[in-house]
């Protein structure tokens, strides 16, 4: 007689379900651009990785839904326009292809909301003394305002601006030690102001510390 050998078979699960965090059902945001974020969904097979994809629609069907991919757990959207609603979930999906969708809220957009703050400003030397300025674009943005100064934690200057998502300051490095804030503009919108990274509005002829 052979001896017997035993195994195990485990079936594909998907992700377990995990829960929308911001904004929080029926919320107004202040940005055109919000940050979507979520819980992390775990999943039953070992070794599996989860993925997301995020869904934006005007519609509660999601007929044509604009979506993002991201590997985290949240994600700015695409340009949504003041005074809108729009309609939110997100999808895990896992390795296997297996996928668990979220609950469905809505945001509205406050008529007052203008572009988002730019928040991965990265500033590199380049050409010996000319300092290069990147960040990713803002939808709704028109153009970028740069501003400076020289000393930290004192009031910035408006310096110049560009319609790029980069701006490069010719012979910057020869200036000495300075410091940038780059502010996203949406031109359309008739307000002498901008909003910080909660959403607070910040007047342009208040004094602005760093």
């Amino acid at each position: 007689n052979q001896q017997g050998w035993y195994f195990d078979t485990f079936m594909i699960e998907p992700p377990n379900q995990y829960n929308l965090i911001l904004p929080d059902a029926n919320a107004t945001v202040m940005f055109t651009s919000p940050l979507l974020t979520w819980e992390t969904a775990t999943d039953p097979d070992p070794g599996d990785v989860v993925s997301y994809v995020a869904y934006i629609d005007e519609t509660a069907g999601f007929t044509s839904a604009d979506s993002v991919e991201t590997a985290e757990t949240g994600a700015y959207t695409p340009y949504c326009a003041p005074g809108s609603i729009w309609y939110w979930r997100v999808k895990a999906v896992d390795s296997f292809g297996s996928t668990t969708m979220s609950e469905t809220r809505a945001y509205y957009v406050d008529p007052d909301a203008g572009p988002r703050p730019v928040n991965d400003l990265m500033i590199e030397l380049v050409n010996v003394d000319d300092i290069e300025l990147t960040w990713t674009a803002i939808p709704g943005a028109d153009r970028y305002d740069v501003y400076t100064t020289a000393v930290a934690y004192s009031a910035f200057s408006y310096y110049d601006y560009t319609i790029s998502d980069f701006y490069l300051d010719v012979d910057g490095a020869l200036a000495g030690e300075r410091f940038y804030q780059v502010i996203a503009v949406d031109e359309d919108l008739l307000f002498n102001y901008w909003r910080d990274l909660d959403g607070r509005r910040i007047e342009r002829t208040v004094t602005q510390n760093r």
